[in-house]
């Protein structure tokens, strides 16, 4: 994308949305995206799009994947009931988990934020470190208050990193 994304039109972006997602559907490999151009290109008005993309190829893992990340990136808040049937549907694959669990936190209302706190409380062990680290970043103290945070650490390996940043820093 050359220039400011934010700056394209919603067609335009829509479009390359569409254009994107069926290479990734197609198994064809797409490109590394700079993570600031990347968000600056996810907005709000690109939620019937995703809807209409969702419904095509929510079952391609990598097209799920990065619908995900649109929804997230964007805070699109009419897209959150797809992050909600991952985060609290049949256990997801370890990536998606962690992907869909941020788009809920950047799109819930606060219900929802409450529900997936109590949800990350219950099942913290079983969920990958990074999951949690990323719920107690940004629920604590509002969904996840200190009771639940002691619980939480008391259950898990506070010293698994899980490939990524861990407690140590995801803590202060």
């Amino acid at each position: 994308i050359a220039g400011d994304p934010a700056n394209l039109s919603r067609q335009t972006r829509e479009s390359l949305l569409k254009h994107v997602v069926e290479k990734i559907a197609s198994g064809e490999r797409v490109p590394l995206l700079d993570f600031d151009t990347f968000k600056r290109f996810c907005r709000p008005d690109l939620a019937q799009a995703v809807r209409k993309l969702w419904d095509v190829h929510h079952a391609h893992p990598e097209a799920c994947r990065f619908l995900l990340r649109v929804i997230g990136l964007g805070g699109i808040k009419a897209c959150a009931d797809l992050a909600d049937k991952i985060v609290f549907g049949s256990k997801p694959k370890r990536d998606v988990s962690i992907i869909a669990g941020r788009a809920l936190m950047a799109t819930g209302d606060e219900a929802t934020k409450g529900r997936y706190g109590a949800f990350i409380k219950a099942n913290c062990v079983s969920l990958p470190n990074t999951v949690v680290w990323d719920a107690l970043e940004q629920l604590f103290p509002r969904y996840i208050g200190i009771r639940d945070l002691l619980h939480i650490l008391s259950r898990v390996d506070v010293t698994d990193s899980d490939g990524g940043l861990g407690l140590d820093w995801h803590g202060p």
